[in-house]
Protein backbone atom coordinates (compact mmCIF):
# COMPACT_ATOMS: atom_id res chain seq x y z
CA UNK A 1 0.00 0.00 0.00
CA UNK A 2 1.54 3.44 -1.14
CA UNK A 3 0.38 6.49 1.10
CA UNK A 4 -1.01 8.87 -0.84
CA UNK A 5 -2.80 12.53 0.27
CA UNK A 6 -6.39 12.17 -1.96
CA UNK A 7 -8.11 14.86 -0.05
CA UNK A 8 -7.97 17.48 3.32
CA UNK A 9 -10.62 17.70 5.77
CA UNK A 10 -11.80 20.97 5.40
CA UNK A 11 -15.27 20.66 7.88
CA UNK A 12 -16.09 18.57 10.28
CA UNK A 13 -20.04 18.49 11.50
CA UNK A 14 -20.06 17.19 14.68
CA UNK A 15 -22.87 17.13 17.85
CA UNK A 16 -20.72 16.47 20.65
CA UNK A 17 -17.44 19.09 19.61
CA UNK A 18 -15.05 16.26 19.15
CA UNK A 19 -13.68 14.53 16.16
CA UNK A 20 -16.60 12.08 15.32
CA UNK A 21 -19.07 12.89 12.83
CA UNK A 22 -19.36 14.10 9.27
CA UNK A 23 -16.25 15.30 7.49
CA UNK A 24 -15.92 17.49 4.36
CA UNK A 25 -13.19 17.27 2.25
CA UNK A 26 -11.32 18.54 -0.55
CA UNK A 27 -9.98 16.75 -3.31
CA UNK A 28 -5.64 17.49 -2.76
CA UNK A 29 -5.36 18.51 -6.42
CA UNK A 30 -7.68 21.40 -5.71
CA UNK A 31 -5.63 22.35 -2.14
CA UNK A 32 -2.55 22.38 -4.03
CA UNK A 33 -4.09 24.99 -7.01
CA UNK A 34 -4.97 26.99 -3.31
CA UNK A 35 -1.95 26.78 -2.18
CA UNK A 36 -0.51 28.01 -5.32
CA UNK A 37 -2.63 30.73 -5.55
CA UNK A 38 -1.24 31.95 -1.90
CA UNK A 39 2.08 31.41 -2.52
CA UNK A 40 2.08 33.48 -5.49
CA UNK A 41 -0.68 36.10 -4.67
CA UNK A 42 -0.88 36.09 -0.77
CA UNK A 43 -4.20 35.20 -0.67
CA UNK A 44 -7.18 32.93 -2.08
CA UNK A 45 -10.32 34.35 -4.43
CA UNK A 46 -13.10 32.28 -4.15
CA UNK A 47 -16.50 32.20 -6.30
CA UNK A 48 -19.77 33.16 -4.56
CA UNK A 49 -23.16 33.55 -5.94
CA UNK A 50 -24.48 35.82 -4.05
CA UNK A 51 -27.72 34.66 -2.30
CA UNK A 52 -28.59 34.44 1.74
CA UNK A 53 -30.87 31.11 1.99
CA UNK A 54 -32.80 29.51 4.55
CA UNK A 55 -33.91 25.96 4.95
CA UNK A 56 -37.34 25.20 3.65
CA UNK A 57 -39.28 24.83 6.52
CA UNK A 58 -43.03 22.70 6.34
CA UNK A 59 -45.53 25.65 6.38
CA UNK A 60 -43.23 27.36 4.25
CA UNK A 61 -42.86 24.04 1.75
CA UNK A 62 -47.44 23.97 2.57
CA UNK A 63 -47.40 27.54 1.45
CA UNK A 64 -45.53 27.39 -1.96
CA UNK A 65 -47.98 24.61 -2.22
CA UNK A 66 -44.59 22.17 -2.19
CA UNK A 67 -45.49 17.86 -1.45
CA UNK A 68 -42.82 18.09 0.84
CA UNK A 69 -39.77 20.32 2.96
CA UNK A 70 -36.87 19.88 0.98
CA UNK A 71 -33.98 22.22 -0.25
CA UNK A 72 -33.45 25.32 0.71
CA UNK A 73 -34.91 29.16 0.08
CA UNK A 74 -33.39 32.10 -1.46
CA UNK A 75 -33.93 34.89 0.48
CA UNK A 76 -32.03 37.69 -0.48
CA UNK A 77 -30.26 38.22 -3.84
CA UNK A 78 -26.63 40.60 -3.45
CA UNK A 79 -26.82 43.86 -5.21
CA UNK A 80 -24.36 43.70 -8.31
CA UNK A 81 -24.08 39.63 -7.42
CA UNK A 82 -23.52 36.72 -9.97
CA UNK A 83 -27.31 35.78 -9.21
CA UNK A 84 -28.52 39.15 -10.28
CA UNK A 85 -25.84 38.78 -13.01
CA UNK A 86 -27.64 35.51 -14.59
CA UNK A 87 -31.04 37.09 -14.24
CA UNK A 88 -30.10 39.77 -16.19
CA UNK A 89 -28.67 37.39 -19.12
CA UNK A 90 -31.88 35.62 -19.47
CA UNK A 91 -32.39 33.41 -16.52
CA UNK A 92 -34.50 32.66 -13.65
CA UNK A 93 -36.52 35.99 -13.54
CA UNK A 94 -36.19 38.97 -10.54
CA UNK A 95 -38.73 39.11 -8.16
Amino acid sequence: MRGEVIGINAQIFSQTGGYQGLSFAIPFEVAQRIAAEILATGQVRHGRLGVSVQEMSQTMAEALKLDRPAGALVIEVSKGSAAVQCCRAGGPAER
